[in-house]
């Protein structure tokens, strides 16, 4: 007579779903906090940590980056990182040429008053992609030890029982007090809780890969927007040789996008170069080249009892604005707060009240930052004279209002109002509680 064994099951207070970079940050998080997490991920980590595996950077905002300062991580993303101090916005004219109209953002533009306070500093910063990605794994893996189970797929959710069930592809259950979802976009998790989702595309591709340029950058960050899209130069750090790099995210069309990335070296840095300004001197684009679709989207809500979306599970931007990370970054944040005094109160994780707190704290965020990203796709992404020469005019107008750049500097650092929501304790550096 054959034996069946028995499926085990695990038991935790968090499960988190998915490893990506939000994944990860939410469980070094909660492991930090005292919590008994799991994080489970689909995809084998030595893939994911190969640096062919994705070519985009990240922009972090200062809030992020004091988020990561309380974790104990960014010491070693810093050699990875390279501060943006200035911000170049130009515009394409009808022949081509980048319109005399301007707007530039610079940290000294925050003013004095602003000194040794947490807007002190970088506005933010541009980190190399897959560096970071070790940085969170080494971390996680030291923080969950075997409570990170890779290679291992959710097959079976169950959120109709008192606490959230999971079943995975190997037979292995495990019953949490709550899930958290960061499978990102298509979002499984977010698909078997039943959560809707309203999502448009954006008919835009982007072209990712490093650039060399014979000038050295000087933490500018430049966006330079043309009517298929902007093309984007962020800084990255010098080689040890002194080479001067920065990151390349040029929008286009598909079959635009798709033509670039298989243009030979030469042919791609005249097109670069004809298509930029002159701040960088000469550019030349190295190494490998990605694309990817562009579209927008942002589920119905982000909690049920027992569950919680964050980060592109629950909302994703256009990356116009280098937000949709730091958006991620502020949900954990958020959540983390939350959850804590939860726990210092005796309630159950996974209840709905407190739940609900975490998405009226941080859906009005994230859908005015949609709104906006979107806002502004549309309206630098046509090249109808009027509305070209409107906004050149009120990009010249806003470049002559300091106190309106001010605000605008400050929202990008991530320390705006939120929307009458608060910051969260972690993006002033240290961890709640």
């Amino acid at each position: 007579m054959t034996q069946t064994s028995t499926p085990t099951t695990d038991r935790c207070e968090i499960a988190i779903i998915g490893g990506s970079f939000a994944g990860m940050t939410t469980a070094i998080t909660f492991a930090k906090l005292g919590f008994d997490v799991r994080l489970i991920e689909r995809a084998p980590y030595p893939v994911t940590l190969d640096d062919s595996f994705d070519g985009r950077g990240h922009a972090i905002a200062k809030a992020g980056q004091q988020i990561f300062q309380s974790l104990g991580l960014w010491q070693d993303m810093t050699p990875y990182a390279a501060a943006i101090d200035h911000i170049r916005i130009t515009d394409a004219q009808r022949n081509g040429r980048i319109s005399p109209l301007q707007m530039t953002f610079n940290v000294a533009d925050l003013g004095i008053s602003d000194a040794g306070s947490y807007r002190d500093g970088p506005m933010g910063y541009i980190t190399e992609n897959q560096p970071i990605r070790n940085v969170l794994f080494r971390a996680m893996s030291a923080a969950l030890g075997d409570k990170l189970w890779t290679e291992c797929e959710v097959a079976e959710f169950d959120f109709s029982q008192p606490l959230p069930q999971l079943g995975m592809k190997d037979g292995r259950r495990l019953v949490a007090d709550l899930v958290l979802a960061c499978d990102g976009r298509p979002s499984p998790t977010r698909k078997a809780a039943g959560i809707g989702l309203k999502s448009w595309p954006y008919n835009q591709w982007a072209l990712v890969t490093c650039l060399h340029h014979s000038e050295p950058h000087n933490n500018w960050a430049f966006e330079h927007f043309m009517p298929d899209g902007p093309f984007a130069a962020l800084p990255l750090p010098d080689l040890a040789d002194g080479t001067h790099r920065s990151s390349l995210v040029w929008t286009k069309s598909e079959a635009a996008a798709k033509g670039l990335s298989r243009l030979s070296q030469d042919d791609l840095a005249d097109c670069l170069n004809a298509s930029f300004g002159p701040w960088l001197g000469r550019l030349t684009p190295v190494g490998q080249r990605w694309v990817y679709p562009l579209s927008a989207q942002h589920a119905d809500r982000y909690v049920m009892p027992g569950l919680a979306l964050i980060g592109d599970a629950a909302h994703g931007v256009h990356p116009i604005a280098g937000q949709g990370f730091n958006l991620a970054l502020k949900d954990i944040a958020s959540l983390a707060e939350i959850l804590v005094e939860s726990r210092e109160r005796g309630l159950a994780l996974g209840d709905l009240h407190q739940l609900e707190r975490y998405q009226a704290w941080r859906r009005p965020d994230n859908a005015a930052m949609l709104a906006a990203t979107d806002a502004l796709d549309r309206l630098f992404s046509t090249a109808l004279p009027p509305i070209r020469i409107a906004r050149d005019l009120g990009l010249a107008a806003v470049d002559r209002m300091p106190r309106l750049k001010k605000r605008l500097i400050v929202e990008a650092m991530g320390f705006g109002p939120n929307f009458g929501s608060k910051l969260p304790v972690m993006a002033t550096g240290v961890l709640p509680g």
